[in-house]
Parts: structure tokens; sequence; C-alpha cells
């Protein structure tokens, strides 16, 4: 989850069910993974790294339309699944990966799709977006209930220096948008988006140390949007990399 150390945590655990309608959980064999962004009917976003234990698609599902982890909305079977083709496991780099759904959903408040950004569009230093997941809390426990935590995007020689030179171009770095916070994804928070207007920008890929970072280091989703709507679209996707 979104660990949040302050006298005053800006997590809210009664968010309305319909606060984040694009947000899922994705499992694999059975236990829970990563978090994911519904960016079509039939498709789901997510990072490469939830996936290790995916042998194949039958292995993964994906559960909608509800704010608690364990009870309420579906849970969907996933008939493909498409890791980028560079993902490289040690640095993380191109950590993205994109799940088809065996059904349609059926849209409603509950259950909806966010944004792409354009294909190469900039992520403006200061944006201030917001990521939700059922993450590790404080605790070390897996939350039962959606959280979230608003986040600034930071330019990237900020990214670079606060991360020891351990990010590339397909990356970048948000911190807490609030003074005075230590905020960083924790295990379970990995493949969410941080959404900015609308437009998941990023997916929640790494940081340094145990979930206690004030930097966040996060895929660029604009550096993959041709790559996304070629699957999407069911082309041959392979030079688009």
């Amino acid at each position: 989850m979104i660990s949040c150390i302050s006298a005053v945590p800006s997590v809210d655990l009664e968010i309305p069910s319909t606060a984040f309608p694009y947000h899922v959980a994705v499992s694999v064999n059975g236990n829970f993974e990563c978090g994911g962004s519904i960016i079509h009917q039939s498709y789901i976003l997510t990072a490469a790294h939830c996936l290790p234990d995916a042998r194949n698609a039958a292995d993964i599902t994906v559960s909608v339309g509800s704010k608690f982890l364990s009870e309420g909305g579906t849970i969907e079977s996933v008939c493909d699944f498409y890791i980028h083709p560079l993902y490289e496991h040690v640095t993380f780099d191109n950590d993205i990966a994109v799940l088809r759904l065996c059904n349609e959903l059926v849209f409603d408040e509950n259950v909806s799709a966010i944004g792409l950004p354009e294909f190469e569009e900039v992520v403006e230093e200061g944006s201030v977006g917001v990521v939700a997941g059922w993450g590790k809390t404080e605790d070390l426990s897996v939350s039962p209930v959606l959280r979230f935590i608003n986040l600034v995007t930071l330019n990237e020689s900020q990214c670079r220096l606060l991360t020891e030179e351990h990010v590339t171009t397909n990356m970048f770095c948000a911190s807490c948008a609030e003074d005075g916070m230590v905020c960083a994804p924790c295990d379970g928070d990995s493949g969410g988006g941080l959404v900015v207007d609308q437009k998941v920008i990023g997916i929640v890929s790494w940081g340094l140390g145990e979930c206690r970072d004030s930097v966040n280091v996060f895929t660029q989703v604009s550096k993959f949007t041709e790559w996304i709507e070629c699957i999407i679209s069911q082309s041959s996707c392979e030079i688009i990399v």
C-alpha cells in the first residue's frame, strides 16, 4: 500500500466505492500481487514485474468494481497477457504489461476506463496526481480497503540525484505532495496508475529501501502508448518497442 508516516495521514480509509473505478486488483495463481488500471473494456494496464510467476494467462485473474480487496465486485479471467519485449527485470526498464480479459467489462459508476497519454507526451514537473492501492501499510499488512495518496512529479535531474542515477528515460519520479509527509508505494501497490487529469501517466514500478522513501519511480506510460494501442487493435506489435 501507500505507506504514509505522519501525525495527520492524508490517506482516507472511507473513500466512496466510485472514487477509483479504473483501479483493479491483479492476482496470480490465486494470490493478490498488484494493482492495475482499466484502459479499455477488455484491457488492463499493469507492471511487468507483477507477473513473474504467470506461466500462462489462466494463472491471472483481475478483480474489478470494489474498493475492498476481498469482497464485492467481480473476478475476471485473463485470456492473454503481453509483457513488454524489452522489459529488464534487473533495472525495471520497460516495466509495463497489458492483460486481455476473456470477457468485455460492463462499465458503470464502479467500473470504467482511465485515459492514456499521447505518445511521447511530456510528464510536466510539478504535476499533482493520485495513486491508489491495497498494498502494505505502516504495520506491513495488506490493506483490506483501497487507499490513496497524492504525489507531485519531479524533474529529471532531481529524479537522477535522488535515485543515484538508477532511472532511465522510460521512468520518472514523484514524491509526496504534502510537506512533512514520508510516503511510498509498498508491496501490493506495484502496477497501479499515477493519474493526472484523468490520464494514467505512470505505473508504480520501484523505489529504494523499505517502503519509507519519499521518492517513487514510475514507468512513463507515454513512452509506450503506441505499443499499448497496437495491442488493443490486435495488430502486429513486434516493431513498436
